[in-house]
């Protein structure tokens, strides 16, 4: 064999540029009683692994060998060509490419893995709250699941859709997640009894990528159109789940391996999906990517009914932001010790729990509220309603509901509004969010102001607080039109 230095590949200079200290996870975390005990948990094994990039990495290093022996021989070239990576990007990815030279690379962001980690609590959670003894409880709720007779909602599951909630609405105002409980526990014994391991949920996700990969969808991404996406995604989870049963080793498992999938296809909804106004058309529609799995062969629907139960109905209650959640739900969270919110800012707890009030705003609402707000005096916040023009939002909304979007954009002084307008173009709601909230109708500080801290975040509060309502208010109207 040669001594000679192997060439580096394009697949892993792409890794090595993406690779990242996580200073600023660790010292957020260290900056919080529960942080510092997640990571007084966690530093043996980043210390053993060179850090927090080196233990992920090794977890996914470890589940792509898994996955490639279990292979069929053909598609073991391919695999050995891929290399794989843990991003520190706070929204939820999990995306696949192929490089000019024939290698491949896999990345999974900070942000997909601890929303696994949360699903995955909340599922232990829902599941212990039903009797002292999980095997027990787990046979009345497939007993339950036969008769139809699951319980609808109780507080574990309304804590549990609010923490959802709180995430999907942090992303939107400030366009990265929200860590709301404990990060990714990797069991080293899985039961089914104890809710599906985030670990396999993982498993899935990098076998789904790798279907990517060895069905040559990565190599013709730029040519496919959106039906040929959507195939491409259906065949990729079929690929996916085929290879976790076989990593498995037991046939049976496919009830497991289907929740697993499931498991991390709802994290992909709810990191994703919510957060647009106008979805990019990559990927089919969630719902049908799941029907698909529970509908493969082996696969026994009435437990799949029971394990799911919970974290199904918290993903919906969570994601359904049509209209804001129970005072109960929000109530739930709050003062329930299995999450915490503490990590973040009370201001911003504020904002997240105030902006779902307004998920079914309309204009005669929202001008009722800037009039409101336009009136208020004697407030500690005066100066930054001094800094306002409220004239301009009013009669934007007036112009909104006899002249469309666009013309409320114009009037508030928004920039580049034919992008937002354009519906050939995805939109995230905290893209929009972010235009408004840098409108000409809100004035900027005094200069003698701009480097005090306090000040800079009370008028930055505001501004996306009223920002948030006017996105509300004319969202639906910048959704793409169905054909």
């Amino acid at each position: 064999m040669s001594d000679e230095p192997q060439p580096i590949t394009m697949a892993h200079q792409m890794r090595l540029m993406l690779l990242s200290s996580r200073d600023k996870t660790i010292e957020r975390l260290q900056s919080h009683q529960v942080g510092q005990s997640v990571l007084l948990h966690v530093e043996p094994a980043f210390r053993s692994h060179g850090g927090a990039q080196g233990l992920f990495d090794s977890i996914l290093q470890g589940i792509l060998k898994d996955l490639t022996e279990h292979l069929d021989p053909r598609d073991r070239v391919e695999a050995g060509r891929t290399a794989v990576v843990t991003v520190d990007q706070s929204t939820v990815e999990a995306a696949s490419l192929t490089k000019a030279d024939g290698t491949h690379l896999i990345r999974i962001s900070d942000a997909q893995i601890s929303m696994l980690g949360l699903l995955r609590d909340l599922t232990l959670l829902w599941a212990r709250g039903q009797s002292r003894f999980r095997m027990l409880s787990f046979g009345r709720r497939i007993w339950a699941a036969h008769r139809g007779t699951l319980a609808e909602a109780d507080d574990a599951i309304a804590a549990g859709a609010a923490s959802i909630r709180y995430n999907i609405l942090s992303q939107r105002i400030e366009g990265q997640s929200s860590q709301v409980s404990a990060p990714i526990r990797l069991a080293s014994n899985v039961r089914v009894d104890d809710g599906v391991a985030a670990g396999l949920a993982l498993m899935f996700l990098v076998a789904h990528e790798l279907g990517h990969i060895v069905l040559g969808h990565t190599r013709r991404a730029e040519e496919a159109t959106t039906a040929i996406r959507h195939r491409f995604e259906f065949a990729a989870d079929a690929f996916g789940l085929d290879l976790l049963v076989r990593t498995l080793g037991d046939q049976g498992s496919a009830t497991l391996a289907a929740h697993s999938a499931i498991l991390g296809l709802s994290a992909i909804a709810v990191g994703s999906d919510p957060l647009f106004i106008r979805s990019p058309e990559t990927h089919p529609g969630t719902a049908d990517r799941i029907a698909r799995i529970a509908e493969r062969p082996g696969v026994d629907t009435t437990v799949l009914t029971a394990l799911g139960h919970g974290i199904t109905a918290m993903v919906r209650m969570g994601t359904d932001l049509q209209a804001p959640l129970d005072r109960l739900c929000w109530d739930r969270l709050f003062s329930s010790p299995d999450f915490d919110t503490t990590l973040n800012a009370p201001s911003t707890y504020k904002l997240v729990r105030g902006y779902d009030m307004w998920l079914d705003a309309d204009p005669r609402r929202t001008m009722r509220f800037l009039r409101d707000m336009q009136q208020d005096r004697n407030t500690p916040i005066d100066d930054d309603l001094a800094l306002v023009d409220f004239d301009s939002l009013i009669r934007g909304i007036e112009h909104f509901v006899s002249d469309g979007p666009s013309a409320a954009l114009h009037i508030w002084g928004v920039r580049r509004v034919d992008r937002l307008v354009n519906y050939e173009h995805a939109l995230s709601f905290h893209e929009l969010v972010t235009a408004i909230t840098n409108a000409a109708a809100f004035a900027a500080l005094p200069a003698d102001q701009r480097d005090r801290p306090a000040r800079i975040d009370s008028n930055l509060f505001l501004r996306r607080t009223i920002a948030m309502t006017l996105t509300s208010t004319i969202a639906n109207s910048l959704e793409r039109s169905e054909p």
